[in-house]
């Protein structure tokens, strides 16, 4: 059978100004009912921008996973990862990516992340460290704060300014202000139909990052090895396979890579929670039975199965990141349609995630369905960290970070939504870092 080239798609009117008005007013309204009316691969137009909506985990596979050379990351996505730097490991390509990957790789690995185990642990203490019943907390600002804690010590081996006991801060490489830390939000894009499909908005660098930068040049001319991932790319840079801009452009990008889906995944979880009593209630019970009166550090984390269920189907349930795109590096056969050189594939995960096909009433809070005697779930049906070789290198430390500090806050504190606090957690337009949840503090009950 020969190869359709368009597979079915809306009309969208010149220059399809109808589909920018949808895409723009109600994104997953839009591409819902585009994959309800024309299938599982859906042609149309956003401007002068020509996307193929692909939602099947077949399809998704064979872009991510078993094709994935073939598709490179467009100019505007790679314009979002650059922000006001330079190259890093998530907008490189071909050798280059490849070179980058070996070198960073083994920093990911479990066994060297378990070590900031005890760091994620005494950050989250430190947050909560003065909640009492009925305090109001601002959870994004309080959460996106211990995210960049973390993120600092493991690029840096630094702290936040202000931030933690000072005996701890003096064993630290050196402390960063905390405006450096948090960036700045950058929009990439505006929509104008011609380079970009949609505005593309991420926390980035700065352009004045003086503190980090001190830290850059003084760990490059007298080399510490303290086991953070400035050490690693110092001594790269040493053996001359890095330069100095190449190993502050990949910091930057690496030090701000977690900002925003971490903390909008923990800030949804908190709200979810206050929504599911018997699911707080298992949780409450997991830890109890887990770590009696300890703390949590990394010996508990095998235990902390249904903790881990809750978090997998929190990021199944609200995926902070919109979608995915990439673009066609030759011409594709993608089930009985071609996909021309250039072309623009789009994957939208909470298609994906609350799809029927894949999950038994998506539309429910459901954490049972991630469990180890659960039905099994098609890998490609759930994305929240991309997938393939190109899928996030940092996953399994932000597994880990999620899962202990939803254990050392949820052993002593519930959260519940401030009395009026009106809007509560969004799909779109997204939420951000930086906008304000409230949620109390109340009791643990038992």
């Amino acid at each position: 059978m020969q190869s359709r080239r368009y597979p079915p798609g809306p009309d969208g009117g010149p220059f399809g100004l109808g589909n920018v008005l949808r895409f723009r007013r109600d994104l997953y309204g839009f591409l819902d009912e585009l994959v309800a009316d024309h299938g599982d691969v859906v042609y149309f137009q956003i401007g002068s921008n020509f996307i193929y909506l692909v939602n099947h985990p077949d399809f998704v596979r064979q872009v991510l996973v078993d094709q994935w050379e073939h598709f490179k990351k467009p100019a505007f996505f790679k314009e979002s990862s650059r922000g006001h730097w330079g190259d890093g490991l998530s907008n490189l390509e071909g050798d280059a990516w490849r070179a980058r990957h070996r070198l960073l790789q083994p920093l990911f690995q479990r066994r060297h992340i378990a070590r900031y185990a005890r760091v994620v642990v005494e950050c989250a203490q430190d947050m909560i460290a003065n909640w009492q019943p009925g305090t109001v907390v601002d959870i994004m600002e309080a959460i996106l704060t211990l995210v960049v804690r973390v993120a600092v010590r493991f690029t840096f081996d630094a702290e936040l300014e202000g931030y933690g006991p000072a005996s701890r801060r003096q064993e630290r490489a050196g402390t960063i202000p905390l405006d450096e830390a948090l960036g700045v939000d950058f929009r990439v894009t505006e929509y104008d139909g011609r380079t970009s499909p949609a505005v593309v908005m991420r926390r980035r660098a700065g352009r004045d990052m003086g503190a980090a930068s001190q830290l850059i040049r003084q760990r490059w001319l007298t080399p510490t090895d303290r086991g953070d991932i400035l050490s690693t790319l110092v001594t790269s840079g040493q053996r001359g396979d890095l330069t100095r801009q190449q190993l502050t452009d990949e910091i930057w990008q690496l030090m701000f890579a977690s900002h925003h889906t971490m903390t909008i995944t923990l800030v949804w979880l908190w709200h979810l929670l206050a929504q599911e009593p018997a699911v707080e209630r298992e949780i409450h019970c997991e830890l109890d039975r887990v770590l009696g009166d300890e703390a949590p550090d990394r010996s508990h984390l095998p235990g902390l199965e249904y903790g881990e269920m809750v978090i997998k189907e929190t990021m199944r349930f609200c995926m902070p990141s919109l979608y995915l795109f990439r673009e066609t590096a030759r011409d594709i056969h993608l089930g009985q349609y071609t996909i021309e050189q250039g072309g623009l594939v789009m994957i939208c995960p909470y298609l994906l995630h609350r799809d029927p096909r894949s999950f038994v009433e998506p539309e429910r809070f459901k954490p049972e369905r991630f469990s180890k005697s659960g039905s099994g779930i098609n890998k490609m049906a759930y994305i929240p960290f991309g997938a393939g070789p190109r899928g996030c290198i940092a996953q399994a430390f932000a597994m880990m970070l999620a899962k202990l500090v939803l254990a050392t806050i949820a052993r002593l504190h519930r959260l519940v939504d401030a009395p009026g606090q009106a809007e509560k957690p969004r799909f779109f337009p997204p939420m951000y870092p930086g906008q304000p949840f409230l949620m109390k503090v109340e009791a643990r009950d038992g």
